[in-house]
């Protein structure tokens, strides 16, 4: 903490751009080196005649941030960077400037030789008008990879100064208003673990005192209790867990409960329950247990029973847990492509190995007590397999697992290894148990995998019949917020025979439909005060669509202009009549229609030219659909064959059933069934 609060922001901002400055200068040096280089400027005027002397410019420079455009009579001749327009060279100067283009900002350096002229773009800053996992506006990471600078305005308070090799400010750079990470954060979080981590290991040695002198019991509470404010008060006020940014700590890759909000947490829960547990197997042979519990057989025996529900209750518990942890994450826990697996994935297994020796150790502790009992390990055996024998009738009723029986075994070769061989290390042992615990996992994945797909085409199936996206609503609600304060809008209808009608359908299209509501099309019909259509858009009367609001269409939730038409299964057609007022005086009206595409339309935008803010996560190329009108085959799309009728696919109006076909194999299928109205 005294590391942190040694740097003020003023020091973080002047370290950071200091990287920046220095590694955007290394590339200036490079750039003049290549200018000052006769034989390379040769070279570089033929890069357009000779393709090896423009793929070697290509393999040294680019991973660098550095590209060149070379012009003969000011025309482009050869070009190493397709990301943006080419620059006109008569509006680049010549030396060094610091520019914006289409999808960001460069540091231009331009020389002029005869009729040649080579313009250089150093990457400084990306400015895509869309954003999303593939296009971020960052700094270049040939400058800055820890995304912690933006550039600066003139009414910012706290700047920093970037200038090239002639001392000349060209941009300047200011810290983000999200970035807290310390010069030092890297030692900062090991001091931090190191620090806890010898906290812990002083509260243990202490309560390992107190358990030698005698206080074993008062010595487990106390170390039961250290762990139980450390986790719970981390938990509530994050004093450990928000002082870094990092990727397990963030509920966006899992989160549950307040005692499981993230990855990182769910790590640090296992870790000091592990602690606890291993103290206590420590003093294991110490603790004893009531002299009238030891000599008495029927307590003896209901302590044994009461040990096996305890075990139950672990697997109920692991159950639980794990299945939490993949149907809500966006974790790969697909250890068959072991490879591709990442340190997110790894964390996770490591979680499931430290799960797996805490139960392990408990079997330890709970068999090490019942020494103590007046219990024969013959009377053990009939003890655990009665009850193994009504716990397996019992799920024959209620639904059989596989995971019962493994689970059973792991517990007998466990209680076979302690109680007839004495507790012996032996290699085959521990490979048996192994082989338990690796099937079981195995298994619990598989059917967890199988319940979170299960989620999944639930969801998927409640909204292919909803009436209204929840995403949609909330992009329709802001589209028709933000197109109301509109100068354009209001400007066009203020004076619409200077503006033109076709520019202003232009304007919304690219700010407003392009961008958030890619996947319908869309058409824009504008109307004078009197109702009438402007001229160069196409003519429909406004009648028709207020037509539509008296037959029934649906008004959209939160809104107050857009309506839905009513009867149309399978697409969502939306369109909205939205008055343009100025003090209370109509000026005209704006109708806008938006119809949806199919789920899998081929003219859709690639993810790519997707903005994050609009993205549909849902991935529709897995599955097989069908749609059934009047118990007939109306459409199908994906892999699987249907049948032309719908027999054997009873299902009631406006529900959601599942249905096992043993066709199918490993394909994923939605069905859907639209009775007519009659």
């Amino acid at each position: 903490m005294s590391l942190r609060h040694s740097i003020t922001k003023k020091e973080l901002l002047v370290h950071e751009a200091g990287k920046l400055q220095k590694n955007l200068a290394t590339n200036e040096r490079l750039v003049y080196d290549f200018l000052n280089d006769v034989a390379q400027v040769e070279k570089a005027k033929q890069y357009h005649l000779n393709d090896q002397y423009g793929l070697a410019f290509i393999n040294k420079y680019r991973d660098k941030g550095i590209n060149i455009f070379t012009y003969q009579d000011n025309k482009l001749k050869f070009w190493s960077y397709n990301a943006l327009i080419p620059p006109d060279p008569d509006v680049i100067k010549e030396g060094s400037s610091f520019s914006q283009f289409a999808n960001g900002w460069f540091e231009v350096i331009k020389k002029t030789t005869g009729n040649y002229a080579l313009i250089f773009l150093l990457e400084v800053k990306n400015q895509f008008s869309i954003q999303n996992q593939y296009l971020e506006n960052d700094f270049s990471p040939y400058l800055s990879n820890n995304n912690s600078l933006s550039l600066a305005t003139f009414i910012d308070p706290e700047v920093q100064g970037i200038s090239n090799l002639d001392g000349k400010i060209i941009f300047e750079v200011k810290l983000k208003s999200t970035y807290s990470r310390s010069v030092y954060g890297t030692i900062e979080l090991w001091l931090w673990i190191v620090g806890l981590f010898s906290f812990c290991l002083f509260f243990n040695s202490f309560c390992g005192w107190l358990a030698k002198r005698g206080n074993l019991v008062p010595a487990t509470i106390l170390i039961l209790l250290f762990f139980v404010t450390i986790r719970v008060t981390d938990l509530e006020y994050g004093w450990f867990n928000k002082q870094f940014n990092l990727p397990i700590f963030s509920p966006k890759i899992y989160a549950e409960s307040f005692f499981l909000p993230s990855l990182g947490d769910f790590l640090l829960n296992v870790i000091a329950i592990t602690w606890v547990v291993l103290f206590v197997f420590t003093y294991n042979d110490k603790y004893k247990l009531p002299g009238w519990l030891t000599r008495s057989k029927l307590g003896g025996l209901f302590f044994h029973f009461v040990l096996l529900l305890i075990f139950g209750a672990l697997a109920f518990l692991f159950d639980r847990v794990f299945l939490g942890l993949i149907i809500n994450s966006k974790i790969n826990f697909d250890i068959t492509n072991i490879i591709n697996l990442d340190g997110i994935s790894w964390v996770s297994i490591i979680v499931l190995c430290l799960v797996w020796f805490n139960i392990y150790l408990v079997a330890n502790i709970f068999m090490q007590q019942t020494l103590q009992l007046n219990v024969t390990n013959r009377e053990r055996a009939i003890l655990f397999l009665a009850a193994f024998f009504a716990c397996l009738i019992y799920k024959l009723g209620t639904g059989f697992s596989i995971f019962f029986i493994a689970y059973a075994l792991f517990i007998f070769i466990i209680a076979w290894n302690f109680y007839i061989r004495n507790n012996g290390f032996s290699i085959g042992i521990f490979a048996l148990l192994f082989f338990c615990l690796a099937f079981i996992s195995s298994v619990k994945y598989l059917r967890f995998i199988d319940e979170k797909e299960h989620v999944n085409r639930f969801a998927m199936a409640q909204r292919l019949i909803a009436s209204d996206d929840f995403t949609v609503v909330s992009t329709i609600e802001n589209l028709e917020r933000t197109i109301l304060a509109n100068k354009v809008v209001l400007s066009y209808f203020k004076n619409p025979g200077v503006n033109s009608p076709i520019e202003l359908k232009k304007s919304i299209e690219s700010d407003y439909i392009e961008r958030y509501l890619p996947r319908f099309e869309y058409n824009l019909y504008v109307y004078n005060h009197l109702d009438s259509s402007a001229a160069g858009i196409q003519n429909i009367p406004l009648s028709y669509f207020k037509n539509l609001v008296k037959a029934g269409s649906v008004k959209v939730p939160e809104s107050n202009y857009f309506y839905r038409l009513n009867d149309t299964f399978g697409y969502q057609n939306y369109f909205g009549i939205i008055p343009i007022y100025e003090e209370n005086q109509i000026l005209g009206t704006l109708v806008i229609e938006l119809k949806s595409q199919l789920y899998n339309y081929k003219g859709q935008l690639p993810e790519i030219l997707m903005d994050r803010s609009i993205k549909n996560e849902d991935n529709y190329s897995k599955y097989s659909i069908a749609l059934y009108k009047d118990d007939r085959l109306e459409g199908q799309s994906g892999t699987y064959t249907y049948k032309l009728s719908s027999d054997g696919f009873a299902t009631r109006n406006n529900s959601v059933s599942f249905l096992k076909i043993a066709l199918i194999i490993r394909t994923s299928f939605i069905f859907l069934r639209l009775q007519s109205s009659s």
